[in-house]
């Protein structure tokens, strides 16, 4: 399985309705768990750095902090 975004690991505070960090796969697992969970063979997420990269622009101002953690936008 292939996830087009890094892997959610923190809550919005931001205004996107997300569950609390406790209840966020991604926070509480390992992405081999995550796998395991699921039933794939395979899992991996698109890095920080190339969601980045992706929409960059002039400016680059993107929260990413559900992503992160880092909550100073």
């Amino acid at each position: 399985m292939r996830i087009s975004s890094p892997p959610t690991t923190d809550p919005c505070y931001y205004g996107i309705d997300t569950p609390t960090k406790k209840n966020l796969i991604a926070a509480n697992m390992s992405s081999q768990e995550i796998c395991k969970f699921i039933g794939a063979d395979s899992l991996a997420y698109l890095s920080h750095a190339s969601l980045l990269k992706s929409v960059s622009t002039e400016n680059n101002e993107y929260c990413t902090a559900c992503f992160t953690g880092n909550y100073l936008f």
